[in-house]
């Protein structure tokens, strides 16, 4: 599994939700969502993958980046 070769430790419930999709209710859809997000987070953060923050300026500029977000204006 991937989060196992990454050395993440998942909840016991977060595992039962991925071993089992995600469930089969209308909310999986956003299980799912929400856990790639993360993951995806993590591997950014971990260098595993470029935070791939736009090169356009004034969208880093109006919508924000959640990622890489300099501390100062750009």
């Amino acid at each position: 599994m991937w989060g196992r070769e990454r050395r993440i430790v998942f909840a016991d419930e977060a595992e039962r939700t991925l071993m089992d999709g995600f469930g089969s209710d209308s909310a999986g859809e956003d299980r799912f969502d929400a856990m790639l997000g993360l993951l995806s987070m993590i591997a950014v953060v971990d260098g595993l993958v470029p935070e791939g923050a736009p090169e356009d300026r004034g969208v880093r500029t109006w919508e924000g980046w959640i990622l890489g977000r300099p501390t100062d204006p750009i």
